[in-house]
């Protein structure tokens, strides 16, 4: 106990001077609000210079994203005298209503924010992702004074809409690789490729960063590199600290031993993985919020392979184990809020978890969905993981590794080389970077506690994060 305590504040002490260093020197001040448009409320996100700005960006994000995912740009265009702008779009973020990027709606929504910012009229720099991407070429084309045009990972018109106009691409973009580009056809653009870079990573790479203000402004200052590793260094503390936390809240009695092996339930969670769609359909129907449809489909797959291979020794889920406890409950409400916490010191400054008034009631219907798929998991599958902290730990990545890569692969056979097949990727990836901290936790707690408290504070975790980041139809 004394060392995990002395190791809690080693890591807190850590924490806080990583988070001071990232405060000092950016020479940019940062705001937040809203502004409605059409009967919609937008969450913007505005970084102001400490001198009089040069000119008016703003910042449209992707499918799923929000601003966070585009402020490492924003904050150094800021830095280099530029007004930024950004907003959660429909649907997206903290905003309400739901997804629509029609012209009309693109358009108003925009005039909307200038307006608020009191920027209405200024000559413009449009920076787009991926499916903002196709809205700032969209915006451009419809006589908005654009000064100059930036594409991210989004397939370009022929002839670009600005009169300066930058295509940034990634070379390892399983959704608009360079590859199938026609580059040669493009009339007006500047190319800029980035051979390691991917779709997501590029928002984040000092390479993209830097790339787009030497193309923007020529001479420019940057210290994106620098942040991104101080911000990189204090996530992993701050999850780090979460594993330490676990251990000392988790309460009750772990689970058996089941005799199911490892290797057989990774099988069965491969084998189930395609069952995961006919779960989506079902749910969707129900559910308008497609990314957390998704991922709790695959769990579920995942937990009833889990289910599965140990029937034959249910009855070693010890009595303890299944009692819900004021001990227990309260250690694990204890713990889903810490765990909360320190994911969103961990995850918000790459993209948006901070949940919303608006998705209140999404957010308790995602809980109720994931508490049974959590529940058998934790009694279950990982009873069965053998070994040590990491040995363990390594093993339930593993095993939801291969459920989500499994049902990836069964998508992209039935679509083929599609652009959705390439998107269901980058939410793969996004899934398991979700979903392995709050393993690493979990199984931390599964030394010390019962399933069914583990199961409590994993579910209202994930329901909090996945219905911030899923985008709503």
């Amino acid at each position: 106990m004394q060392r995990r305590l002395l190791a809690a504040v080693l890591l807190l002490v850590a924490y806080a001077l990583l988070t001071v260093y990232l405060e000092l020197g950016l020479g940019v001040s940062r705001q937040e609000g809203y502004v409605e448009s059409g009967g919609a409320f937008l969450r913007y996100v505005e970084w102001r210079p400490a001198s009089a700005p040069r000119g008016v960006a703003v910042l449209y994000h992707g499918f799923g994203g929000s601003s966070e995912m585009m402020g490492w740009l924003g904050v150094e265009l800021a830095r280099n005298g530029f007004h930024v702008l950004a907003f959660d779009s429909r649907g997206h973020g903290k905003s309400s209503s739901s997804f629509n990027i029609t012209a009309s709606t693109l358009l108003s929504d925009l005039d909307a924010l200038l307006t608020a910012a009191n920027l209405k009229g200024e000559p413009l720099v449009l920076v787009g992702h991926s499916m903002g991407g196709a809205a700032v070429q969209t915006i451009a084309s419809r006589g908005v004074p654009v000064e100059a045009l930036v594409v991210i990972a989004s397939r370009p018109a022929a002839e670009a809409p600005a009169n300066r106009s930058l295509l940034v691409l990634a070379g390892l973009d399983e959704i608009f690789p360079p590859s199938a580009i026609q580059q040669q056809s493009l009339r007006g653009w500047d190319l800029l490729v980035l051979p390691l870079d991917d779709h997501l990573s590029v928002l984040y790479s000092p390479a993209a960063v830097n790339g787009i203000l030497e193309w923007l402004l020529g001479s420019y200052a940057s210290l994106v590199g620098e942040r991104l590793l101080a911000t990189i260094a204090r996530s992993a503390t701050a999850l780090l600290l979460m594993v330490v936390v676990s251990s000392l809240l988790a309460a009750g009695s772990p689970g058996g031993t089941f005799k199911a092996s490892f290797k057989r339930c990774v099988l069965l969670a491969v084998l189930l993985a395609p069952l995961a769609f006919p779960d989506y359909l079902l749910l969707s129907r129900a559910v308008p919020a497609p990314v957390a449809v998704y991922i709790l489909s695959v769990l579920y797959t995942q937990a009833a392979g889990a289910a599965i291979a140990s029937r034959k020794s249910l009855g070693e889920l010890t009595g303890s184990s299944l009692l819900m406890t004021p001990r227990v409950a309260a250690s694990s409400l204890a713990m889903s809020a810490a765990a909360y916490l320190l994911l969103h010191e961990a995850l918000q400054p790459f993209f948006n978890v901070e949940p919303s008034l608006y998705r209140a009631p999404l957010t308790l219907l995602l809980f109720l969905l994931a508490f049974p798929q959590a529940f058998a998991f934790e009694a279950f599958a990982r009873p069965s993981f053998t070994g040590g902290f990491a040995a363990r730990l390594a093993k339930s990545i593993a095993l939801r590794a291969a459920g989500f890569l499994a049902a990836w692969a069964a998508a992209a056979i039935a679509l083929g080389p599609a652009g959705f097949s390439g998107y269901l990727l980058v939410v793969t990836m996004v899934s398991l970077l979700l979903l392995v901290p709050i393993d690493a936790a979990a199984t931390s707690w599964a030394a010390r506690g019962s399933p069914l408290g583990n199961a409590l504070w994993t579910s209202l975790t994930v329901s909090l994060l996945i219905s911030a980041v899923t985008p709503i139809l």
